[in-house]
């Protein structure tokens, strides 16, 4: 036999109640119910009561291979605006579980990072703003290295790390003649057993700079901003509470 009972739960769960599986239906607040072994009790008399202990006790189940699955502070990239049941958008925002139990795993793994994630009470924790962000890997690379031969570092879980370019010089200037840039300068050649290459500006010194990236007619034209980085689709990282 098959019953038909009504649910507010999200269309993407799947519960087990008493050792019955409530599928949800999507797009209705409708689910069916049909027997299923996967559960703490595993069979039923026709007209049986369900007791509480035994729901609860399907629920903790349930509970418990949800935390295995995603544990509290997993974080995911969710192509959505608004975060999953169970998931809080990973945005700097403080939060409490005094007010909010069910944030209590979440704040206590939280506020183990250190007094950036710390609210002033005991029961608070800052979640990360992962807002504009990429995420690396914790930890030094022990096979994988930088130019300079060192592993690459990402420091500790929750560090923030700032924007960069790897230190270089330019190996070229262009000092042709005509180049109002460098006008009145003039290359020279010093006399004696250690000569050198340098520059002597006739109106007293002045910086040696680069001109602005142009394209080199085979690559496309740079593209210029305020930050370096890799090309990107924007995702919205959500946290597991």
């Amino acid at each position: 036999m098959r019953l038909k009972i009504d649910l507010e739960i999200p269309s993407w769960t799947k519960w087990l109640v008493g050792g019955i599986a409530i599928g949800a239906v999507l797009g209705v607040g409708a689910a069916r119910v049909y027997a299923d072994t996967i559960s703490v009790k595993t069979s039923w008399a026709a007209g049986e009561v369900l007791k509480a202990a035994d729901i609860n006790s399907n629920f903790k189940t349930l509970q418990d291979a949800v935390n295995s699955a995603a544990p509290p502070g997993t974080i995911s990239a969710y192509f959505g605006a608004t975060p999953p049941a169970g998931w809080l958008q990973a945005d700097g925002t403080m939060i409490d579980s005094q007010s909010m139990p069910q944030y209590s795993a979440l704040v206590i793994l939280l506020r183990s990072l250190g007094v950036a994630y710390q609210g002033a009470a005991a029961t608070q924790a800052k979640l990360p703003d992962l807002r504009g962000m990429f995420l690396r890997g914790a930890g030094t690379n022990a096979v994988q290295t930088s130019a300079t031969g060192t592993g690459f570092a990402g420091n500790i879980v929750g560090t923030y790390q700032q924007e960069q370019m790897q230190g270089h010089r330019h190996n070229t200037a262009d000092f042709s003649p005509g180049n109002s840039q460098y006008a009145g300068a003039h290359l020279m050649m010093s006399s004696g057993s250690t000569g050198f290459w340098g520059l002597f500006f006739q109106n007293g010194d002045a910086p040696v700079t680069t001109g602005s990236p142009v394209a080199d007619g085979a690559n496309g034209a740079p593209r210029l901003g305020n930050e370096t980085k890799p090309a990107s689709v924007s995702v919205a990282y959500v946290i597991k509470y």
